[in-house]
């Protein structure tokens, strides 16, 4: 018996895998100006504001990890896509 003979072929184990990612909500984007780029892709893209809030607190700087964060973020969707702007208040950005 070969060497080649008792290899396992990893393609046919995953072929039955399920994927690891079966969708994606939204994509963030972070920004320098959030009314500014609402405006962009509102205006010029056509889509729409769902939602806006502005957030801080250990939980915010656990998630990004940026100590003192202070952000304000808008959702916009655009039929099924949505994006997410998100603008630094605190730290300001270089």
């Amino acid at each position: 018996m070969s060497a080649a003979t008792t290899i396992a072929q990893p393609a046919a184990a995953s072929a039955t895998k399920a994927p690891l990612i079966e969708a994606v909500d939204a994509i963030g984007i972070t920004v320098g100006d959030l009314d500014r780029s609402i405006a962009f892709y509102r205006d010029d893209l056509s889509f729409a504001v769902a939602h806006e809030e502005e957030s801080s607190g250990p939980a915010l700087e656990q998630l990004t990890g940026v100590f003192g964060a202070h952000v304000r973020s808008a959702r916009l969707t655009l039929g099924e896509q949505a994006i997410v702007l998100t603008q630094f208040l605190t730290p300001r950005g270089r």
